[in-house]
């Protein structure tokens, strides 16, 4: 019997039912409830793809990103990083147009600047492994109209006659139809192999390690429909020695069910909280189901295959929202190797830049030799930076203070000097003589003068009497 939410089978310790009885004479409960076998939405498509073929498998990089969240956080912060550049020239006027043009040009209809273009190439980069990109000129063709990014999984490559790749599409015929204007296409790949011209995706690595992840997501899920909201099983086991007949045994069970029945609509109804109290002869057990089963264990074997797509997607873990340390910090060996990864994708692409770069000059007739330089990676703490800075120039500080000293004492010149202060320098800006203060005189000792009426001047003066003179004079 089925009420509600719950699951209900109710037996007498007396055989009632004959048929119920297993070979071994025992008795047994009668199953009430059917629960259908799920998978993780995304389960399937990494369960089915062959190795061979995750080349153009793009679907299984899809799911990858759309399944775990923290892979998602990964490559759009990546490609922030990878993305922010700007354009000198030498020419003012060239210099002036083509801010105008990266800060104005349509991107796939429907934005403006550069930067959605680049975040698009990027981000198809990193996680294909592969991005391809149209150059769009304005139907007079004087200028850049817009800048289109290309699916890359709908994109093929073809050698033609004379042994040039091509770039096109399938024609939905089982053909081939290549892309009209070769020249204003853009294609580039990351992690290049040998024969291999699709370029290899960061995710390339983890597939095996994602659906391990997703069945385990998927178990903790059922896990929880079973047993968050579990079934119970009432028991109502009456004694030999009641001497009860069929009659009313069947009249017991009904006043049985009518109160469970009673009490389980109540609560499906959301009529407050019932409680029944049944007077029998005998024990009356009330079962959670699964209440009592093993938990295997989940956080240590989560953790370990997060390691390894962390290492796929080379970013420190915080940066992808995992909290592992509540102390984690990102260490310069860290950031290095981070600024490291992204000079690299930044190296792939920025033969993609000045080629629209150069379509552009050539469309609108500017002169002037432009330059992409990129924006520094900012991965350290403001504090820390802030921090660093300060001991820096509290060093400063101490090493021209002794600097000073050493001056003063006459060990060195004006040079001496600067260079122990930290300063490469050819000559100074204001040769001096002398330094613009002097040790007071102190009576007895070699070299210095009797204290009497003398002024500090007057005994400063002769001290640096046979002081060398700046520039080596004597």
């Amino acid at each position: 019997m089925r009420i509600g939410a719950l699951d209900l089978s109710w037996r007498p310790a007396r055989a009632l039912r004959p048929q119920q009885a297993d070979d071994g004479g025992g008795e047994r409960g009668e199953p009430m409830s059917l629960r259908s076998y799920e998978q993780h939405p995304w389960q399937q498509v990494l369960g089915g793809f062959e190795p061979a073929a995750l080349l153009n498998n793009y679907k299984v990089y899809d799911a990858i990103r759309q399944a775990i969240p923290f892979v998602d956080v990964g490559l759009r912060k990546f490609s922030r990083l990878v993305a922010g550049f700007h354009v000198t020239c030498e020419v003012e006027a060239t210099q002036q147009a083509v801010d105008v043009f990266l800060e104005q040009v349509r991107c796939n209809d429907i934005q403006r600047g550069f930067r959605a273009f680049e975040m698009r190439h990027v981000n198809a980069l990193l996680q294909y492994g592969r991005a391809i990109g149209e150059i769009v000129p304005t139907t007079t063709g004087r200028d850049i109209y817009q800048l289109m990014p290309i699916a890359p999984a709908k994109v093929r490559l073809q050698r033609n006659d004379a042994g040039e790749i091509v770039i096109g599409e399938e024609d939905g015929f089982g053909g081939f139809r290549e892309y009209e204007h070769q020249e204003l296409l853009l294609y580039n790949v990351i992690g290049g192999e040998i024969d291999n011209l699709f370029g290899v995706s960061l995710l390339r690595a983890i597939p095996f390690v994602a659906e391990t992840m997703l069945m385990m997501e998927n178990a903790i899920k059922q896990q929880w429909r079973r047993q968050g909201a579990p079934a119970f099983v009432f028991e109502d086991r009456v004694p030999k020695e009641a001497g009860l007949t069929p009659e009313q045994l069947k009249k017991r069970e009904a006043a049985v069910r009518k109160a469970v029945k009673l009490w389980a609509q109540r609560g499906w109804e959301k009529q407050g909280v019932m409680d029944f109290t049944i007077s029998t002869q005998g024990e009356f057990i009330v079962t959670t189901l699964g209440a009592d089963a093993k938990q295997l264990e989940y956080k240590e074997t989560l953790r370990s295959l997060e390691e390894q797509i962390v290492a796929s997607i080379e970013l420190a873990p915080f940066l992808l929202g995992l909290q592992w340390s509540t102390t984690e910090r990102l260490s310069q060996q860290q950031a290095d190797a981070i600024i490291a990864a992204v000079d690299d994708v930044r190296a792939e692409v920025g033969s993609d830049w000045m080629r629209v770069l150069d379509w552009w000059q050539r469309l609108t007739g500017t002169q002037g030799e432009m330059v992409v330089n990129w924006e520094p990676v900012m991965l350290q703490d403001v504090v820390e930076t802030a921090r660093a800075e300060f001991m820096q120039a509290q060093a400063m500080v101490k090493r021209t203070e002794a600097a000073k000293v050493a001056w003063d004492l006459g060990w060195v010149d004006q040079l001496g000097a600067a260079e122990i202060a930290g300063h490469d320098i050819d000559e100074p800006a204001r040769p001096m003589d002398e330094p613009p203060s002097a040790p007071a005189p102190v009576a007895g000792g070699a070299g210095n003068l009797p204290a009497g009426d003398e002024t500090f001047a007057g005994a400063a003066r002769r001290w640096w009497a046979d002081y060398p003179a700046a520039g080596g004079s004597e």
